[in-house]
This record gives structure tokens, C-alpha cells and sequence, in this order.
């Protein structure tokens, strides 16, 4: 009988974990991204969407002072003319601005969560091949070793070595510093 254990992995110094149910926990920081190839820097869409999103609601902001200062649906279509009402100018556009707030704060949060999702790793549970982005998961060949998918991205070539678990998981010995007199 086999016992499914949680996996825990530590990567650019966050803690992953992974449940046999399939739930990963952890940070809200992205694993490994300078290995897909996308870079470490995610936040560029996400400043240039909330000036885009800032610049709009500036606008909308700019209409109603214009609205209250030149009275335009009088001239458009034909309404009675209204005194100016700074007071109430500034309620709605204090509104537009918390609305503005609230939708910015909400796209840089959707735009981390977004990057997080991108930047996550399929990796075999049993083999710990990593499967290239943008492949079919039923094709073998789209799954490659740790090590080669590591190498082709950042150039870093590996020398492996045995842990204490392993060694006694696998061989039935112990490893660890020699004591004195012993060879």
C-alpha cells in the first residue's frame, strides 16, 4: 500500500506545498519565471492597463466639471439651465475617483494573479519531468527532465549527488560526515 504525502518545495525563498488533492498553497509570488522565458519583470501590462484605466477615469472626472461649468445639456438638448453646483461636482467626481481606485486596485490584483498563474510549472508528480509550455500533457515528448528543461533556459548544467534519505531509502546506508578512525 502506498502513502501519498504532501510535497513541499522552496523556490526563490517561498515555501509551495503541494496537497494530494491537487490544491497548491503558498506565496503569491510566481515560481521560477526567468526559466519560462518570460522574465522576471511581470508588471509592465499591468502599469500601462491601470494608466490607461487612471487616464479614463481623469476624463470622466474632467466632464463633470465641464458639465457643471458650461451647463452642456442645456446647449445639447435643450434642458434649463442649472446654476453651477461646485458641491456637487465634487461629490460625483469624489465618486468617480473611489470607483477609478477601487477598478485599478482590482486589475493590479487580477494582473499579479494572472502572472502567478503563467508562471507556474507542470511537473510529473512521480518522474518530475516538466512539460514545455504551450504542449499537448498526452504527448510524451512534450515532458523533459528537470535538468535539460533548466539547462536550455538558463544555460546552468548539473552535477547530482545523493542525501542521507536516499541513500538509505535506496541503498539501506547512511551517509554522513566520516568519524575518526573509521574508513
Amino acid at each position: 500500500m502506498s502513502r501519498v504525502h504532501d510535497q513541499t518545495v522552496l523556490l526563490r525563498g517561498c515555501k509551495m506545498t503541494h496537497k494530494p488533492s491537487g490544491l497548491a498553497t503558498g506565496c503569491g509570488e510566481g515560481i521560477l519565471p526567468h526559466l519560462s522565458g518570460r522574465g522576471m519583470k511581470r508588471s509592465g501590462p499591468a502599469i500601462k492597463i491601470m494608466v490607461f484605466e487612471a487616464l479614463g477615469f481623469l476624463v470622466v472626472i474632467l466632464a463633470i466639471w465641464l458639465d457643471e461649468a458650461f451647463h452642456l445639456p442645456h446647449y445639447i438638448f435643450g434642458e434649463p439651465l442649472v446654476p453651477f453646483l461646485a458641491r456637487e461636482a465634487l461629490w460625483e467626481s469624489a465618486f468617480v475617483a473611489v470607483l477609478g481606485l477601487a477598478v485599478m486596485l482590482a486589475t493590479w490584483r487580477g494582473s499579479k494573479r494572472i502572472a502567478q498563474l503563467e508562471s507556474l510549472l507542470p511537473i510529473c508528480m512521480i518522474c518530475k519531468k516538466i512539460r514545455k509550455p504551450n504542449t499537448d500533457p498526452e504527448i510524451d515528448e512534450s515532458w523533459q527532465t528537470v535538468e535539460r528543461y533548466i539547462h536550455e533556459r538558463t544555460g546552468s548544467d548539473f552535477s547530482h549527488g545523493l542525501c542521507p534519505a536516499c541513500a538509505l531509502r535506496e541503498y539501506g546506508v547512511t551517509v554522513g560526515p566520516r568519524q575518526e578512525g573509521s574508513e
